[in-house]
């Protein structure tokens, strides 16, 4: 028998419950702004994490979620294998959709890749659906039929910080990341896509070798130099209590306005997300 692909494994593991999937949209726009949503756990949700009271249900904010179907904006976002696990929990993709919906005016459509503990090796480029890379440039794609991809936002950094004999030491969570973006931008013919991640926030309270881990990939994300990219920091906002590394959603506003102002500035100097290809 053949081996189980990396979707398969996610999918028998972590059964998606039909209860728990938010309903299927009516009259999605034609014109929607479409962000993609990458990374690990601080943008997928930490485990335990819970869907915060003020989180705005609106109607101008989409998600392409759960067998290629745009659903109504509401948790949980990421819930299709292999970009996600059932016992995640709520992460800022919507609380970044519902931001740009406010400032822009415009309909906002988010693409759910990514997923928890994943180091930056998993993001190796790939055309197979049964990758990250490879599953997420499929749904961007698919996304676009309805719009445009305007941008990309990443949260990525502490697999690779809490594994010292990994990327962090040898330099190449950098080089990997910078790789993930060309290939990305290549894959959807936006050369000048904006991207805007997230550098990792304060070292944990551990051991003085997994400091050094967490500082190596700081470093390297503070040192990216790459055209239409950019960095927020994150390193004064708190964890949530019991989520390990996994910021508090209270946080998540001020991100959010950290993310948008960002992106804003990289529109400003001329980076731009049209398409110099036909979207396949």
């Amino acid at each position: 028998m053949a081996p189980a692909t990396y979707q398969q494994q996610y999918f028998n593991k972590w059964m998606i419950p039909a209860h728990e999937l938010a309903p299927v949209a009516k009259n999605v726009p034609e014109n929607l702004d479409v962000y993609v949503l990458a990374g690990q756990s601080n943008m997928s949700g930490g485990d335990g994490s819970k869907k915060p009271d003020w989180l705005e249900e609106r109607g101008d904010v989409f998600v392409f979620g759960y067998q290629d179907k745009w659903r109504v904006g509401r948790p949980p976002v990421h819930m299709e294998p292999p970009l996600t696990r059932q016992n995640e929990g709520f992460g800022p993709g919507l609380v970044y959709g519902n931001l740009l919906a406010k400032k822009t005016r415009r309909p906002v459509g988010l693409v759910p890749c990514a997923l928890g503990g994943t180091p930056i090796i998993h993001w190796e480029t790939s055309l197979s659906p049964d990758t990250l890379f490879g599953s997420c440039l499929r749904k961007a794609k698919a996304a676009s039929r309805k719009g445009q991809v305007r941008a990309m936002f990443f949260h990525h950094g502490e697999a690779d910080a809490n594994d010292l004999s990994g990327f962090a030491r040898t330099g190449e969570w950098g080089d990997r990341f910078q790789r993930l973006v060309t290939d990305f931008r290549s894959g959807l013919g936006q050369p000048s896509l904006p991207v805007v991640f997230a550098q990792i926030g304060m070292t944990p309270p551990s051991s003085d070798r997994r400091s050094v881990g967490w500082k190596a990939v700081q470093d390297q994300q503070a040192a990216i130099d790459m055209s239409c990219v950019g960095m927020v920091k994150t390193d004064d906002l708190l964890y949530g209590e019991g989520l390990g590394v996994h910021l508090d959603v209270e946080t998540f506003p001020v991100l959010a306005e950290r993310v948008a102002s960002r992106l804003s500035s990289l529109l400003e100097s001329g980076c731009e997300s049209h398409s110099g290809a036909t979207q396949n």
